[in-house]
């Protein structure tokens, strides 16, 4: 039955919901999902997922957690589970991105491994969504079940993904954000858009992380490659960020000091 709350709460964001293809979309760029045991965003029917944020040292590699212990350097063996060769080779190059320069000398990737020794596993499911353990936590994923899943080799989704493999959290959850939500409006949206509870919209999108998830005292990065696009209607403060399709400074930033110091 079409209550007058419930026809209110349909109403209350009508002007920047947009057309119905509009928001399918969107809800490829915009949702990712990631959590400390599985992920967010997409989730089964029920499910809620659990926010994520900036960096915790508790999910960074060791050396000894890689595939080479006795190495200097910490080596995260990727098995494919499924897609083609043009598939893997997109996830090979754009996933170099991230350890290109002085990382190089403290981590790599080593694709197309076996699956019983890896510490990662893609499958690519074109209705999956895009989602990723978080930098260790990858070790706690039965060696059947992925780690990470694609619906595609998008270049910008594929860099957010190994973002998290390597321990980034999302950036919008970062302690210093500064961000003041506009939250009946973006409770509104997600809602209608995607069905979203006030918990989960709590949980993924308003939540903020204590000091010792901004990466060793890094500021808020609104350039990351690892922040939602927050359009400006969200919030009350003018504040506003994109799908930004490259790694930033800062990101390189973090991660030398987790990985290199």
């Amino acid at each position: 039955m079409l209550t007058r709350r419930n026809f209110l709460a349909g109403a209350c964001c009508l002007p920047h919901a947009g057309p119905a293809a509009a928001a399918r979309r969107k809800e490829r760029s915009f949702i990712c999902g990631t959590s400390y045991s599985h992920p967010c965003g997409f989730t089964p029917p029920g499910g809620i997922p659990i926010g994520c944020g900036s960096f915790n040292d508790q999910q960074a590699w060791s050396v000894e957690s890689g595939a080479t212990p006795k190495s200097d350097v910490i080596t995260l063996d990727v098995h494919f589970m499924n897609g083609s060769r043009s598939q893997h080779r997109d996830v090979e190059r754009i996933a170099a991105e991230w350890i290109d320069g002085s990382l190089a000398k403290r981590i790599r990737f080593r694709f197309g491994r076996p699956r019983a020794g890896s510490q990662i596993r893609i499958r690519f499911d074109p209705e999956g969504g895009y989602w990723a353990e978080v930098g260790r936590n990858n070790l706690g994923a039965p060696k059947n079940q992925p780690t990470m899943v694609l619906a595609d080799t998008d270049h910008r989704r594929v860099l957010h993904e190994f973002g998290h493999i390597l321990g980034l959290r999302h950036e919008h959850h970062h302690p210093a954000s500064g961000i003041v939500w506009n939250k009946p409006v973006v409770i509104c949206e997600l809602k209608n858009k995607y069905g979203w509870s006030e918990r989960m919209v709590k949980n993924n999108i308003f939540d903020r992380f204590a000091q010792d998830f901004s990466c060793r005292g890094s500021a808020f990065d609104k350039d990351s490659v690892m922040i939602y696009e927050i359009p400006k209607h969200w919030t009350k403060n003018g504040f506003s960020s994109r799908l930004n399709t490259t790694i930033s400074p800062g990101d390189r930033a973090c991660l030398t000091k987790v990985y290199l110091a």
